[in-house]
Parts: structure tokens; sequence; C-alpha cells
């Protein structure tokens, strides 16, 4: 199973997505195929650009998982502003990210090694790389992550912006 694939399969279901070939991920000689798929419900005023998921298979596990490939759902979350905030809120952002993530069932909310941005990230197992029944998951996850995102967007936008502090998130 290719990730060609999966855009053929969303694509008939009126998703919108972007296929990136070949992708070169810039520390490894690792070539990775990515497909953008557009993200619904956002509140996208609060961000610098238009979240996206990007899908791929992890690549340099192919020794280790003879029948199974990695999936990753990736999502940037650039929020307005993020890259000028103060230490202090960098540190409710850092709390907030704990809080969350022990509140999510599956996936998690991180931020990148810089601190430039937030993400989403989501990965699972394919089973059977031949498998065409891992479509049937496809959408669900999809749809997961758009519920996730939905869910805790305004409360980072709300710190990230210092429009809320962290405890008067917590304590509304």
């Amino acid at each position: 199973m290719e990730i060609i694939d999966f855009q053929k399969y969303l694509e008939k279901l009126n998703y919108s997505c972007h296929f990136k070939p070949q992708l070169n991920n810039g520390k490894n000689d690792f070539k990775i195929d990515v497909l953008s798929i557009d993200l619904d419900q956002l509140l996208l005023d609060q961000y610098d650009s238009n979240p996206f998921i990007e899908l791929c298979f992890v690549p340099g596990m192919e020794e280790k998982l003879k029948k199974t490939q990695l999936l990753q759902y990736f999502v940037g979350l650039p929020f307005k502003g993020f890259s000028m905030i103060t230490e202090a809120i960098m540190h409710d952002i850092k709390d907030l990210l704990l809080h969350v993530n022990f509140t999510l069932h599956s996936g998690h909310f991180g931020m990148n090694l810089d601190g430039n941005y937030l993400y989403y990230k989501h990965s699972e197992i394919i089973e059977d790389k031949n498998d065409k029944s891992e479509f049937n998951s496809l959408v669900d996850t999809i749809e997961l992550i758009n519920f996730n995102i939905y869910t805790f967007e305004q409360a980072f936008y709300e710190v990230t912006s210092e429009q809320k502090t962290l405890k008067e998130l917590i304590d509304a």
C-alpha cells in the first residue's frame, strides 16, 4: 500500500488532498511520500496559515516491521504570534500540553524542538501492507484528529495570545 492509494480513496469521498512525492526530511537519506489533507471545522482566523494533515509512512522501519507499516498523521498548528511569546507564557503552554494530553485517548499535542509552533500527532500500525481494508479506519482517524484539534485549539490560542492564563482556563 502506498500513500497515493489513500489520496485516491479520500478524493472519492470529496476530501481535498495534495500528494507531495519523495520529500527529503533533511536529516536522513530517507525520501518520504507525503499526502496533505485539508482539515475542516477549525477556527482559521487564529492561524498564520491553514493547518492540514500530513500523512506518511514512517521510513526506516522496513527491517523491523516485515509485514506492517507505521502510518503517521502530523498537523502543524501555526498560531498567530506564537513565535513572539514570553517565557512565562511558554511555561503555561507546556503545562497546558501536559494537561490536554492527559485527557486525550488517542494522539498527542506537542511543540516542535525550536519552540516556534505547536502540533498534533497520531500514529497507527497498518497490519498488512496489501490489505485495502485499512481504508476503513482512515476516515475515522481523520475525523478524530479534526475533533481533537477543534476541541482544544481555542484553549491553546487563548493561552498563546495571552487572552487567558492556564489557571483561568482550568478554573473555568
